[in-house]
């Protein structure tokens, strides 16, 4: 995938537009925000949010199709 802009930035991430030229096509990628990624409190929340977003389907919100952690 390539990464492009930053799109939005909230409480705990920040939210990339980025490409995937397999599927041909854009998404959305949320990270957390570098200056708090290393605060395991925030990542296991982060995960956390993830996994149940991902549980989800709402007309509302946009699908989860992958976690990853780097």
């Amino acid at each position: 995938m390539e990464r492009g802009e930053l799109y939005a930035t909230g409480g705990m991430g920040q939210i990339w537009r980025v490409y995937d030229p397999r599927l041909g096509r854009d998404l959305a990628v949320k990270t957390l925000r570098p200056e708090i990624a290393s605060n395991e409190q925030v990542r296991e929340r982060f995960l956390l949010e993830a996994r149940v977003l991902g549980q989800l389907a709402h007309p509302g919100m946009p699908p989860i199709h992958f976690l990853d952690q780097d």
